[in-house]
């Protein structure tokens, strides 16, 4: 018995040595690849131009950017996938994730990227739960395969955050513009052909052919170049888990379509016979000769034939007017404009406006007569953001 605790103490020395003999090698390892990235530092030129190419490629513009709702607008931003290809192709850079501790059922993991030229290092430490969601509810998980996947999952986000964060801004604004020009550039394929990848693609999330047509509010053979670029977006959020299905295609109730309104029957004949006081009863419109309507009344035309021609002229005098309001008296850009009316849903088509071009005759009469609540409106938008930012300063 006496020689237990001398095979306790001799076991605690030796898993000691062990984790010494760990950190020593990290340590090593890290030194070295700095003391490379010294010697043989980044011809930024070179990376510039590596990463520009590399954004040229469909396969990575197709999932360079993804989109996600928050307080009332749709963000934007580069993808994991791109933020990977640029830190590849910046050079002396390395990123990654790991597990620090594991206990109760949840994992503290840290994601970090680290310029090694410029000793510029940022990390991320969070807590992963155990825990895997289904539609159903959810379960706890305890294999090693389900907590990596799921740890993995949670730290491609920060993760990207990271990697963005050591690399220039320019950079990063560059390969998004080529990304876009790329898959803009991209009609070697039909559309009507993309079109059907992309509803297949989504059916693999969940996402049905007609919630598609539901958030585009019309049918997918009219769908236009932008409009499929930004379901792309929408697609490589949900699966990178930037968001979740139902932050797009929550099934609200379809967009109100055009009603028409409903003809009321021509009244019976009144009889001769009866006195004139009679002949008309409260709430009954008058009655008319079959004979002499037919003859005065011309046949019901369909409204693009009765609807009158507004003037160019006049048209234009109504953009520069809703152009000065938005720059001058709310202080706001178009895009600004435009995301606060998807938010309130005032107007559903706004998100086909690709400018004040775009926006029809009838709309910019309806913008103009409720201008001053959308000032209101703007001025409360501008406010809110000035408070988160400060917040976040804080």
């Amino acid at each position: 018995m006496s020689d237990v605790p001398q095979l306790f103490e001799a076991t605690n020395n030796r898993s000691s040595a062990l984790v010494e003999v760990g950190k020593t090698r990290d340590m090593a390892e890290v030194m070295a690849q700095v003391t490379l990235a010294k010697r043989f530092p980044r011809d930024e030129q070179a990376s510039f131009q590596r990463a520009m190419q590399a954004c040229k490629r469909k396969s990575l513009a197709e999932i360079a950017t993804y989109i996600y709702p928050r307080g009332g607008t749709k963000v934007t931003g580069p993808s994991i996938h791109l933020a990977k290809a640029l830190i590849q192709a910046w050079g002396n850079s390395t990123f990654g994730w790991r597990e620090v501790e594991r206990k109760d059922g949840k994992s503290v993991c840290e994601a970090y990227a680290w310029d090694l030229e410029t000793n510029v290092r940022t990390a991320l430490s969070f807590e992963v739960r155990h825990w895997r969601d289904t539609q159903e509810g959810g379960y706890a998980v305890n294999t090693e395969r389900d907590i990596y996947e799921i740890c993995a999952n949670q730290s491609a986000r920060r993760m990207r955050a990271c990697m963005l964060s050591v690399l220039p801004g320019d950079v990063v604004e560059a390969a998004e513009q080529t990304c876009e020009t790329t898959m803009a550039g991209n009609s070697t394929e039909p559309l009507a052909d993309r079109t059907r990848r992309m509803v297949e693609a989504f059916g693999e999330q969940g996402v049905t052919h007609e919630m598609i047509e539901g958030f585009l509010g019309h049918k997918l053979d009219a769908i236009a170049e932008s409009q499929l670029a930004k379901l792309r977006k929408i697609f490589t959020s949900i699966r990178d888990g930037m968001s979740t299905r139902d932050d797009f295609f929550k099934a609200p109730p379809p967009r109100a379509k055009f009603v028409e309104t409903e003809v009321m029957p021509a009244p019976a004949p009144v009889p001769a016979s009866l006195p004139p006081e009679e002949k008309r009863k409260p709430g009954r419109p008058p009655s008319v000769n079959p004979s002499a309507q037919s003859q005065a009344a011309p046949k019901p035309s369909s409204p693009a034939s009765t609807a009158p021609t507004v003037p160019p002229a006049t048209i234009a005098a109504k953009r520069e007017q809703l152009r000065t309001f938005v720059d001058v008296e709310c202080g706001a850009n178009f895009e600004e404009f435009q995301a606060l009316l998807m938010a309130t849903g005032w107007f559903e088509e706004a998100d086909t406006w690709s400018g004040y071009e775009a926006i029809s005759d009838i709309d910019l009469s309806r913008l103009l007569n409720v201008k001053h609540a959308l000032k209101n409106n703007i001025i409360k938008l501008h406010e809110a953001q000035l408070a988160e930012a400060m917040a976040m300063k804080k």
